[in-house]
């Protein structure tokens, strides 16, 4: 092959090279434009109050009623991207999604999260709920700290509960509430229909802390499944014993 001949090839190459790459953009691009509006539509329709440049003082506000997560979503409040608020069905909702970067030194990943709060008293004790996985099972063959375990053995294998109040943990979680917790484990929330399709989130995890009843999921949250994760909130929310409202710690 003549030299010639290998430069048109090269430049050929070159050019469909760069082609494809414009052609990536402007369609990332276009699913970023339609996403937003997607976001925006939904927000309408469930009278959500978004807020994509959220001030300093904002974000320090959101992030009140997280500051117990801050281990997980590194760079604290600094790092909130977006607040929405709402009254979900009647009850104060808030949702943040968090964002940062991490680096090995040669290549660099975003990890986000999307956080999903409402209220609950402020005396109420710290609860922890997230999945039970393999890597608990060995920490405590070697002595580590076992969790709260329940009446329920299909619960205790599917999560771990951390809490500074194993009183107040076991009001909190009653059969109502780990039965929720299973099926949404399952299949997401409620029954499966042709109208409000089952959703898994990923990697979920619940908390209660500094008045606040938090879902945190890792990853985006899609327009779609919006309704879903408040729906989820509002419906914890619900099945906790009315009974607990007036609970004191240490009474």
């Amino acid at each position: 092959m003549s030299p010639s001949t290998n430069a048109v090839l090269t430049a050929i190459a070159v050019v469909l090279i760069a082609a494809f790459a414009v052609f990536v953009i402007i369609a990332g691009v276009r699913q970023h434009k339609r996403t937003q509006e997607q976001r925006a539509a939904v927000a309408s329709d469930l009278g959500l109050t978004l807020n994509d440049k959220p001030t300093k003082e904002e974000k320090a506000a959101a992030f009140e009623r997280r500051d117990h997560l801050k281990r997980t979503l590194s760079g604290g409040w600094k790092n909130v991207r977006r607040i929405a608020t709402a009254e979900h069905r009647g009850i104060p909702v808030q949702m943040l999604m968090h964002t940062y970067t991490t680096s090995n030194g040669k290549s660099s990943s975003t990890i986000t999260h999307t956080v999903v709060t409402t209220q609950c008293p402020p005396a109420w004790p710290t609860l922890g709920i997230g999945r039970e996985h393999f890597g608990h099972r060995i920490l405590e063959a070697f002595g580590g700290s076992k969790d709260l375990q329940l009446d329920d053995n299909v619960f205790n294998e599917t999560f771990r509960i951390r809490t500074d109040d194993e009183v107040f943990a076991t009001l909190a979680l009653s059969p109502a509430v780990q039965g929720f917790l299973l099926e949404i484990t399952k299949r997401g929330p409620g029954a499966k229909s042709a109208t409000r399709p089952s959703i898994r989130l990923s990697r979920e995890q619940w908390s209660i802390a500094s008045g606040g009843l938090t879902l945190l999921v890792a990853g985006r949250v899609k327009p779609e499944e919006i309704e879903h994760v408040l729906d989820r909130v509002v419906n914890f929310r619900a099945l906790l014993p009315r009974e607990l409202d007036a609970y004191t710690p240490g009474v």
